[in-house]
């Protein structure tokens, strides 16, 4: 088919030519301009077109006893055309008109067939996708059981470093029981640890009950010794009975009172 313009459509109209005239001027058939000017154009302009090459197929040439319809440029009768040539016309415009939309129809076609390739591109991918996401909600199933299972240990353990731990502190307990303090005896009879970072607590108790015992039994057999010494001597023994378990280094700063203590501990094993 000959290649049109809406240019040459919109002259033709202009210059008052019937379509038959232009599709003549083209060496086409009417059908074949139908048909382009359908393609080409939107349902609405394709209308308007015909409308002005319809408002231009026709002047009536107004007599005394009849009207003539006559062809506006060239105001002559137009012969009419025969059943054969108007067949033939849209025979052609048909043909025309079939070619364009096969060429349409491949097209689609092949588009059809590319979105389908891309469909079937991104299914495929879809279906990674999937298999991946299930194995990775497998793998984080396995992780947490794994999770809950070291967590229960982890229980177990925490309870046995309890047990240990009170285990031990009970063993603590009985060394502190159980270990030797160093103890110092001064001459005034003040009493203190020969290890000042030992945290041990001395339990004097019962000091003043003893405290008025030794003031009889000691100032007969030692009379240089003080009333402070008396006392210390009185704290001491009270500590030593306190602590049930207990050894004992005891250091003494004045030769009378250490003297006087062992005096009180042969009374005590007798």
């Amino acid at each position: 088919m000959k290649k049109l313009n809406s240019k040459e459509i919109a002259v033709a109209i202009k210059n008052k030519m019937t379509i038959a005239q232009f599709a003549e001027k083209q060496g086409l058939a009417p059908l074949e301009v139908q048909a382009w000017m359908r393609k080409e154009y939107s349902e609405r302009t394709f209308k308007k077109k015909m409308r002005q090459f319809q408002a231009n197929e026709k002047v009536v040439v107004k007599t005394k006893s009849e009207e003539i319809v006559v062809g506006q440029l060239e105001e002559e009768v137009v012969p009419a055309k025969t059943r054969r040539e108007d067949l033939m016309e849209k025979d052609q415009a048909l043909g025309a008109e079939i070619d364009l939309l096969q060429q349409e129809h491949k097209s689609l076609f092949q588009k059809r067939n590319s979105y389908r390739n891309e469909a079937r591109g991104i299914s495929a991918q879809v279906d990674q996708l999937i298999e991946k996401v299930n194995s990775l909600t497998k793998s984080v199933m396995e992780i947490e059981k794994s999770m809950n299972e070291t967590g229960e240990e982890m229980n177990r353990i925490s309870e046995r470093i309890s047990e240990k731990e009170t285990e031990r502190e009970a063993v603590r307990q009985e060394l502190e029981k159980l270990q030797n303090i160093g103890l110092f005896v001064y001459s005034n009879g003040i009493i203190g640890l020969s290890d000042e970072n030992n945290a041990v607590t001395l339990d004097d108790a019962g000091q003043e009950d003893e405290q008025f015992s030794l003031w009889k039994s000691l100032k007969k057999e030692y009379p240089g010794l003080t009333l402070g010494q008396i006392e210390g001597l009185a704290r001491l023994k009270c500590i030593v009975k306190n602590a049930a378990g207990m050894d004992f280094e005891i250091l003494f700063e004045e030769p009378l009172v250490e003297q006087a203590w062992q005096s009180i501990l042969t009374a005590s094993n007798q």
